[in-house]
């Protein structure tokens, strides 16, 4: 079984359940990110920012750059799942 989880946001890490201090919740986000991206766990991460954010980060975040869009408004985003659906698509028929 192959697993995939997308990651997507519209904005900063501005405030959390434990903080509202950016780089904190950046470093906890980065946290996350690293542990679902664990070798062992084998998950595909996409991650999508939509408008604003930490583009860094949210790169950093997926599995691969490739794998990070960016979507300038919310038009964008349709089109970032399709990319995303047929890269799943290829990865399983690869298989």
């Amino acid at each position: 079984v192959e697993k995939f989880v997308v990651l997507l946001t519209d904005g900063d890490n501005t405030q959390s359940r434990w903080s509202n201090n950016t780089f904190s919740i950046d470093q906890r986000t980065r946290m996350a990110c690293n542990a679902v991206k664990d070798p062992s766990k084998k998950i595909t991460v996409f991650s999508i920012r939509v408008i604003a954010g930490n583009a860094n980060l949210l790169r950093d975040c997926a599995t691969s750059p490739g794998f990070y869009y960016e979507a300038a408004d919310a038009s964008q985003i349709q089109p970032a799942f399709q990319a995303i659906l047929k890269t799943i698509t290829a990865i399983h028929l690869a298989s």
